[in-house]
Parts: structure tokens; C-alpha cells; sequence
């Protein structure tokens, strides 16, 4: 998958190109739950293969690969992980491919959220306007972050509660 520096690159509402199918936007939480072992990462592993089963993409902006490098880079600090487990995390994250796109505008609409509804951090904003940008739903594993925009913005999913019909 590649980067995209502008909604040019999108199709109609984010639909992936050729598709007609809107992308899953991921946050830092759901994406390092794909690499690292922790709650919830049975769930966000069936996330992405429904994603691939139904042919949509999975995205986030382009701070997402540094949000999730710092998660763990501070668990290895932490010794929660060991180096080689850093090292493979890091390498699993990078293989997995999730694009990342920059909508012309995002900055400046992130910001204008997150000041409007009092989100936490910019950071936080940005996954949420990207998703509701794109006209798709965001997954998230952060419970703060799903405390603070869900009730302005019903496109934030927990990632707890994606069933894979099974």
C-alpha cells in the first residue's frame, strides 16, 4: 500500500479506488493491538480480515506509524518487551501496510474538533476527522478517546465491540 498526500488520490467519500467501498480508519490502539499482544487483539486481528474479506482498506493519517512506534518504543523502555520483541513488533507493524492518507484541509479540521469538543489531544482529533472526511467509521482501542468524541461523532467504533459473526 502507498501514501497519499491528497483527497485527489481518494475515490467518491474515501471509497477505495475502483472499489466503491470505504476504507476503516484505525487509530494507534487497534493498530498496535495487531503487532503486540494485548487486550483486545483477537478483535482487532478479525477487524482486518473482515477488511480484506470485504475489500476495504485500512488507514489512518500519517501520525499513526510515529504513534505507534512510540507505543512500542515505551514499552520496550519500560521493559515490558524485550529488544527483540520491539524489533519484530516494529517490523510486523511496517509489513502490515496500512496506508496513510492526508485529505487536504485534515490539520486545520482536526484542530477546529478537537478545540469545538474538547478532545484530549490533536492527535486523538485527527483519526476522527479522517474517518468522518473519508464518510467511514473509525476503530478504536483508546477508551478516552471513545469517552470524549462518541457522543459528537457515532462513526468512532470500539474496538470491543466488532464482532466477526462468529
Amino acid at each position: 500500500m502507498s501514501d497519499h498526500a491528497a483527497d485527489e488520490s481518494e475515490g467518491r467519500a474515501g471509497q477505495s479506488p475502483g472499489t466503491g467501498v470505504a476504507p476503516l480508519v484505525f487509530d494507534a490502539a487497534v493498530a498496535t493491538k495487531l503487532v503486540l499482544p494485548e487486550e483486545l487483539s483477537g478483535r482487532a486481528q478479525a477487524l482486518v480480515e473482515a477488511a480484506i474479506e470485504a475489500n476495504r482498506r485500512v488507514i489512518g493519517p500519517p501520525l499513526l506509524t510515529v504513534e505507534v512506534a512510540n507505543t512500542i518504543y515505551a514499552q520496550r523502555r519500560n521493559d515490558e518487551i524485550t529488544g527483540g520483541e520491539a524489533d519484530a513488533a516494529i517490523a510486523a507493524y511496517l509489513r502490515l501496510g496500512i496506508e496513510t492518507v492526508s485529505p487536504g484541509g485534515l490539520d486545520r479540521a482536526a484542530f477546529a474538533f478537537a478545540r469545538a469538543h474538547r478532545l484530549r489531544s490533536i492527535h486523538a482529533a485527527h483519526y476522527v476527522v479522517l474517518a468522518q472526511m473519508l464518510e467511514t467509521e473509525l476503530w478504536t482501542g483508546d477508551r478516552a478517546l471513545l469517552k470524549s468524541a462518541a457522543p459528537v461523532a457515532p462513526w468512532v467504533c470500539w474496538i470491543g465491540d466488532f464482532s466477526d459473526g462468529g
